[in-house]
């Protein structure tokens, strides 16, 4: 996601380093939260951050998603 705050993508950029993983973004209208995030697991090459479109910004729900994926690594 581009619209997201440089410090959100700092967080974004220290999983992705930690793991060795990327991450990819997927839009979602009818997701029933605002973000969710899966971890890469069993080879997957990356971790799945899923969202609903939203006029609030996204930036701590995802933020917080990744600060939950973190410790795993």
């Amino acid at each position: 996601m581009k619209d997201l705050r440089a410090v959100t993508r700092k967080v974004l950029r220290q999983v992705e380093d930690l793991s060795g993983k990327g991450i990819e973004f997927m839009r979602e209208d009818d997701l029933p939260v605002l973000t969710t995030m899966q971890t890469a697991r069993r080879g997957a090459p990356y971790h799945v951050v899923r969202y609903r479109p939203s006029n609030e910004p996204l930036d701590y729900f995802i933020a917080y998603q990744a600060g939950e994926v973190a410790p795993e690594f």
